[in-house]
C-alpha cells in the first residue's frame, strides 16, 4: 500500500518472516528508509540506502510477521519533485522466502475497547505522564515498557535513537472568544547527517492526535533561516515567513531524523530542549 501526506511518499506491507525475508534499498543520497515494525510494535530493524537487512522469527518478539513502514521524503521541483521521489522507492524489494497469510491472534482487543486505552494513554500524555521520549521507540533493550506503551498509542512508527530524535513543544498559544491566536517558535536547529538525507520538521496535531490540515508539518528543506542561523517557526500568522495553520487547539512536534550521534541528539535536547516553546 502507497499513500503520500504533504512531508513525504509512504509504503507499507505485511510480510511473512517465518523463513526468513530479506529488506534492501539501493545506495543514494536522498532519505530512504524501510522500518521493520514487530506485533508487539518494537523496531526490529532499519534500513537506509545502501543497506540490505536480513529478519527472521529470532529477530521479533512475537509471531512471524512484520509490519513495513517506508519513507521517501518529497523531493523539491529542483531536485525532480514527486516524480522522482517515487523512482528510488519503486527500487527497494522485499525478498521473503514464505508467503503465509496474516491472521490477527485470538489475544488481539476489539477495536472499541482499544481505541477506549489508547484515548486513556493519550490524556496520560498530555498530563505529563511521559517527560522525554528517549525510551518510547526501539527494541526491548532501548525502550523501557510504559514509555513505549505512550508511544505506541500517541506517536506510532516512531524511530529510536540513533536513528530519530522527537520533543513536543511546550505549547502557550491563546484562545480568546474561541479564536486562536497567532504565535510562533525560535529554536537553534540539531546537528543532522545532511549527507545522508537527514532532516527536521515540525509537525501539528489535533487534540487527538491526528493531522488537522492539509499541510500539517513544515522542514527545514521548507522552512527559512533566521540571519542568525536559529529558525522561527510562526503558527496561525497568514503571511508570515514558515507559516502553518493549526487547529484549535493544537500540539507539535519537533522530530529530527538521521542525528550527528546518538549522543549530539541527547545533548541537544538537554540544551535546546527549553527553546521549543509555542508563545
Amino acid at each position: 500500500m502507497t499513500r503520500e501526506n504533504q512531508d513525504g511518499i509512504y509504503a507499507s506491507a505485511v510480510v511473512d518472516i517465518s523463513q526468513g525475508a530479506t529488506f534492501s534499498i539501493p545506495a543514494g543520497d536522498h532519505y530512504q528508509i524501510i522500518q521493520v515494525i514487530d506485533m508487539q510494535n518494537y523496531v526490529a530493524g532499519v534500513v537506509y540506502a545502501g543497506d540490505s537487512l536480513t529478519i527472521t522469527p529470532d529477530d521479533v518478539t512475537y509471531g512471524d510477521h512484520v509490519y513495513l513502514n517506508m519513507r521517501v521524503p518529497i523531493l523539491s521541483d529542483e531536485k525532480g519533485g514527486l516524480q522522482e521521489t517515487l523512482r528510488p522507492q519503486k527500487l527497494a524489494t522485499i525478498q521473503a522466502n514464505s508467503a503465509k497469510p496474516y491472521e490477527s491472534p485470538d489475544l488481539v482487543l476489539d477495536l472499541k475497547k482499544t481505541e477506549e486505552i489508547r484515548a486513556a494513554l493519550i490524556e496520560d500524555v498530555k498530563q505529563g505522564a511521559l517527560p522525554h521520549t528517549r525510551s518510547v521507540n526501539g527494541t526491548p533493550y532501548s525502550s523501557r515498557p510504559q514509555d513505549h506503551l505512550y508511544g505506541t498509542a500517541y506517536g506510532w512508527g516512531g524511530l529510536g535513537l540513533p536513528n530519530a530524535a522527537y520533543w513536543p513543544f511546550q505549547n502557550n498559544t491563546k484562545v480568546v472568544d474561541g479564536k486562536i491566536q497567532p504565535s510562533s517558535a525560535t529554536f537553534t536547529p540539531p546537528e543532522i547527517q545532511e549527507e545522508r538525507g537527514g532532516f527536521w520538521s515540525v509537525t501539528i496535531y489535533n487534540e487527538v492526535g491526528w493531522f488537522a490540515k492539509d499541510v500539517s508539518a513544515i522542514s527545514n528543506t521548507q522552512a527559512v533561516a533566521n540571519a542568525d542561523g536559529t529558525y522561527t517557526i510562526h503558527f496561525n500568522s497568514p503571511g508570515a515567513q514558515n507559516n502553518l495553520d493549526t487547529s484549535t487547539p493544537f500540539t507539535a512536534l519537533f522530530r529530527f531524523y538521521l542525528p550527528d550521534a546518538k549522543e549530539s541528539a541527547v545533548q541537544y535536547i538537554n540544551e535546546h530542549g527549553k527553546e521549543l516553546v509555542i508563545q
